[in-house]
Formats: structure tokens, sequence, C-alpha cells
């Protein structure tokens, strides 16, 4: 007996559930609605941050470089960090314009 009571409350339940969600709409919380839009939107994210940390890089690069004096260990240092931050500029700025041009080519813009 007590195991047909826990079923039947069991199957209310998830009756009761269904009900509810039959009569509940759930907006969309983003303002993008297909999978791509989002895609590009994120990239776009992602190169305007990754930009500015590079400038920023460069600037820090440059300040030691020119604070370094005779030091050849902190002029290879900022060589190196200006170096490497203007690569990752050149990748951010790389997969921003493949996707680009691939929404391009799939004539997605």
């Amino acid at each position: 007996m007590k195991k047909i009571l826990i079923i039947a409350t069991i199957c209310i339940l998830f009756l009761a559930i269904g009900l509810v969600a039959n009569a509940l709409t759930i907006e969309n919380p983003l303002k993008y609605d297909k999978i791509d839009d989002i895609i590009k939107a994120v990239m776009d994210f992602i190169a305007i941050i990754g930009s500015s940390i590079a400038v920023i890089m460069v600037i820090w690069g440059g300040i030691v470089y020119m604070t370094a004096g005779s030091s050849e260990e902190k002029t290879k240092n900022a060589k190196k960090t200006i170096q490497w931050a203007l690569i990752g500029l050149a990748i951010i700025w790389s997969a921003k314009f493949l996707i680009d041009v691939l929404a391009w080519v799939l004539g997605k813009e």
C-alpha cells in the first residue's frame, strides 16, 4: 500500500509540473537568437578586451625598456614583452578576421 501511495504521489507531482510548464513561457534572456550571433558577439568582446591588454603590455614593455638603463636582462625582458603582446594582438585580430570572413562567405552578414 505504501508503494502505491508513493508512486501515485510521484505521478501527481509530474502531472502538476507538466501542467505548470505548459502554462509558463520563458523569454530569451539574450538579445541574440542564433548561435552564430552569440559567437560573433563573444569574439568582438574578446577582441576588445585582448586588444586593450595588448596595448597596455606594449606600453609596459616600452616603459621597462626605457628605464632598463644598461641592464641586459631588463632590456631582453622588455623586448620579449613587446614581442609577445604584438603576437597576441595579431592572433586575436586574425581570429576575428577569420570569423568575419567565414560569416561573409556563408552569407550570415
